[in-house]
């Protein structure tokens, strides 16, 4: 779950914060994303960088659990894919993401998503 902002008001840079869930422990999502649109000014490209604070046991960093006192370490996402705003206010998009540590590259995700501009 997250919210997302535009900086300014043209579409391009934007910021989004959220929280996430991996394992049985929340994490705290934060990055920034910048939209680069195509001929009708509704279609874009959207290219994103976010980090991450995921618990380490679940990303595999077992033996570190017990040497930190902080349970969280920094997942960093880059992502690219296809959004689309709607003339009714809905949005959606198509995104690759990837996700690393320096415990190690932990996935590639497809994801889907749809919103409302408000």
């Amino acid at each position: 779950m997250g919210f997302e902002r535009q900086v300014g008001k043209k579409v391009g840079l934007g910021l989004h914060a959220g929280i996430s869930l991996a394992g049985n422990k929340p994490g705290v999502v934060s990055g920034a994303k910048y939209l680069i649109g195509f001929g009708n000014h509704k279609s874009f490209l959207e290219t994103g960088f976010g980090v991450t604070l995921s618990d380490r046991e679940y990303i595999g960093a077992k033996q570190d659990t017990i040497t930190y006192r902080n349970p969280y370490t920094p997942v960093f996402m880059p992502s690219i894919g296809y959004r689309h705003h709607t003339r009714y206010g809905l949005m959606w998009r198509v995104t690759y993401t990837s996700a690393f540590s320096k415990y190690k590259n932990l996935a590639f995700y497809p994801g889907i998503s749809v919103g409302w501009i408000l």
